[in-house]
């Protein structure tokens, strides 16, 4: 099972996010050419389900008042508003 995120159709999305804290830093693939990569591998796609409505609908834990904590927030609703936005998109292979 693979779970990771890909471009959403509308661009840029909201940074910081987990994996980026600028645009310059975020290398994220469009779901067609995530799956494509995959595909070229070797690897056989059984199930590829669009979790993003799902997705959109997260929020950000409880958290102590750590900094990093803070940080992980940050990125965790920047994550959910930029998957509601559009700019993100969650991919799931099962």
């Amino acid at each position: 099972m693979l779970q990771e995120p890909v471009a959403g159709p509308v661009q840029p999305p909201h940074f910081p996010l987990m994996w980026a804290d600028r645009p310059e830093l975020n290398f994220l693939l469009a779901a067609a050419d995530l799956r494509a990569l995959i595909q070229a591998t070797g690897f056989r796609c059984v199930v590829w389900d669009d979790v993003t409505a799902e997705a959109s609908g997260g929020r950000a834990p409880a958290s102590g008042p750590s900094i990093q904590a803070l940080a992980i927030g940050e990125r965790l609703a920047r994550s959910s508003s930029s998957t509601a936005a559009g700019t993100t998109a969650p991919a799931s292979n099962a």
